[in-house]
């Protein structure tokens, strides 16, 4: 996916995350976005294992994007860069990204 933009918008997180890019997608933008905690491990993740692209997720975009109870937002990053933030409490769960990034890493090897 490239030049995508949510804005303006509510997102309920479920069993798994709120939000996840995979592999591959560039130039997203999230705007004005409330997001619902539910039972995932984190609320967005970028670099996910793709099928489909082995490439970084890159140029993301994180402005005014919350949590509805306003603990931080929980983000996790495997293969991509770390996204650019404007005006939100983020936390970079830096374990949890590390393990991503193996997780990726190995199933580019045993794919």
């Amino acid at each position: 996916c490239r030049s995508i933009t949510i804005k303006n918008a509510r997102l309920v997180e479920g069993w798994q995350n709120a939000i996840t890019i995979k592999g591959g997608c560039y130039g997203i933008w999230l705007e004005n976005v409330e997001i619902v905690p539910g039972h995932g491990h984190c609320n967005i993740e970028l670099g996910n294992w793709s099928d489909q692209s082995q490439e970084p997720v890159r140029n993301v975009t994180l402005k005014n994007v919350w949590r509805s109870d306003n603990e931080p937002v929980r983000l996790r990053v495997g293969n991509g860069e770390y996204p650019t933030i404007i005006n939100s409490h983020v936390e970079y769960l830096w374990f949890q990204s590390l393990l991503l990034k193996a997780y990726v890493f190995f199933k580019r090897i045993f794919k």
